[in-house]
């Protein structure tokens, strides 16, 4: 098959993909409406999987045969690999917002509105993912042999070479955490608080709770979400974010609590410690594949040496797919656990800056009453509504439950320490 035509396929198949989701809204709104606010998720997981089949499928380089020579060398380059799939899959977002906004009975320009909006939101979530691509081809063009001569012929001018690339990285990284939470003030069109006595009161908790930041705002996109949110490590570049419907939807003093809880994720590191926990998700797909890849030791050559494309890369795609149900399985079962424990832990902060517990279950009560009484909806990450306002209450009754939870929470990240080493371990024994 020439180029232009397994290019023609896999945009068919793309379209056929949209025309899923197209149908999916209409579907959805006729017959099964209580099932709208879980197509978004939906159509992500729809879109990603397709998006993984077209990258182990599709054969290397594919898009790159379809330009002039003089261009063909920038398709090699990761940002261009990466970009693909990135348009791709906010170009199946942009369908299905576009679709789904049908149903407000607004203008055409609204719903152009509506779906900027979506997007708008999602981009400062891949604008890293962009940057690192990028330093990945910068420092690709240094070259290797040159840089082992600058610093000198010996037994560890390799290993000099390969350090100094990771020095290189530094800068990077601390590019990548000032420029995001910029991005997403820019991106989410935010402007300060206009309440002078709610930020003076805001103001207040944080220098209770020793927290610098660069600004208390409210981002003007999507206005129906009851949302707050710390953006940025670096205190000069971090800023407390609030949406519009939360300052309309809750008093002074419950939103007073709703920054303490997101200062508490700040105070315990759980912004440090969630990479942690998701690291044991990639060592978990290790293992998978690896066991995968011994169960179908006999079918993977004869695949590799008598197959074509695209059934030689479908096989290789079929040894991954315990590597993705188990990655599937450990972030339900495992980063579900930690981050139900560090919500828990967040909900208790504003006992630690003199804020009482009852401003945080009152908050709580109010976000699932705007929320359509959404107090006993269960949540896998977060608790339900109903079950957070419960401990809470118990702690108000039993102010030792507070420690308790605590050195719960430092008993598990102890226990997974401790089972992520020996994993890691056995891996680099078995590597």
């Amino acid at each position: 098959m020439t180029p232009l035509k397994a290019f023609a396929l896999e945009m068919g198949l793309y379209s056929c993909v949209l025309m899923l989701i197209l149908f999916q809204n209409v579907l959805c709104k006729r017959f099964f409406p209580r099932f709208k606010k879980r197509l978004n998720f939906a159509v992500s997981v729809e879109l990603l999987i397709f998006l993984i089949i077209y990258q182990f499928a599709s054969p290397p380089n594919r898009v790159g045969e379809l330009f002039p020579p003089f261009l063909a060398w920038l398709t090699y380059a990761q940002t261009f690999q990466a970009l693909q799939p990135l348009l791709m899959y906010f170009g199946g977002l942009a369908v299905f917002y576009y679709s789904s906004s049908a149903d407000y009975g607004r203008s055409t320009a609204w719903r152009r509105h509506y779906t900027s909006c979506h997007l708008r939101f999602l981009i400062p979530f891949a604008a890293p993912f962009l940057l690192f691509t990028l330093f990945s081809d910068a420092t690709s063009l240094i070259p290797a042999a040159e840089l082992e001569k600058l610093l000198g012929e010996g037994p560890y001018s390799s290993a000099l070479a390969d350090a100094s690339t990771w020095l290189l990285s530094a800068p990077f990284i601390i590019l990548i955490l000032i420029a995001t939470p910029l991005i997403m003030k820019y991106t989410w069109q935010c402007k300060p608080i206009d309440d002078p006595l709610l930020a003076g009161k805001l103001e207040n908790v944080c220098r209770k709770a020793n927290f610098r930041q660069a600004g208390l705002l409210t981002w003007t996109i999507m206005h129906d979400v009851l949302n707050a949110a710390i953006i940025g490590i670096l205190p000069r570049f971090r800023y407390v974010l609030f949406s519009q419907s939360l300052l309309r939807t809750l008093s002074d003093d419950e939103l007073a609590a709703i920054l303490a809880h997101e200062i508490g994720h700040s105070k315990h590191k759980h912004l440090i410690l969630y990479p942690l926990v998701i690291a044991g998700m990639f060592c978990c797909m290790a293992y998978a594949a690896l066991l995968s890849d011994t169960l179908s030791g006999s079918i993977l050559p004869y695949a590799q040496a008598y197959l074509e494309w695209p059934m030689r890369s479908l096989s290789v795609l079929a040894i991954f797919i315990p590597a993705l149900l188990a990655a599937a399985l450990y972030f339900r079962l495992v980063v579900g656990l930690f981050s139900r424990l560090f919500e828990r832990q967040a909900d208790l902060y504003a006992w630690q800056v003199n804020i009482p517990l009852q401003y945080m279950v009152n908050a709580l009560d109010s976000l699932a009453t705007a929320s359509g009484n959404s107090h006993r909806i269960p949540s896998w990450h977060h608790y339900s509504i109903q079950q957070r306002i419960d401990f809470l209450h118990t702690c108000i009754h039993n102010p030792s439950t507070i420690a308790q939870h605590h050195r719960r929470v430092r008993l598990y990240l102890g226990i997974y320490l401790v089972l992520l080493t020996m994993a890691f371990s056995g891996l680099f024994g078995i590597f």
